[in-house]
């Protein structure tokens, strides 16, 4: 359940670093994107992308977020 996914999650992500690479807003002011890397040691690496939606409170939400491994 879910308290199993979030002891895995705890044991193998604690160590992957996350670097950002790069940051856009859109003119609108209501649209965001990052984009960085990960590094999990060994051959466990990618980039990833986060999107991000002001919410009507003025909080940035992700609504969307992609990642990929280094071949």
């Amino acid at each position: 359940g879910r308290d199993a996914v979030l002891d895995w999650a705890r044991a193998n992500w604690a160590s992957v670093r996350y670097t950002v690479i790069n940051t856009q807003r859109a003119g609108s002011d209501d649209l965001g994107i990052t984009l960085g890397g990960y590094d999990a040691g060994g051959s466990q690496h990618g980039t990833w992308v986060r999107v991000w939606k002001r919410a009507a409170s003025g909080q940035w939400r992700n609504v969307f977020e992609t990642s990929k491994a280094a071949k």
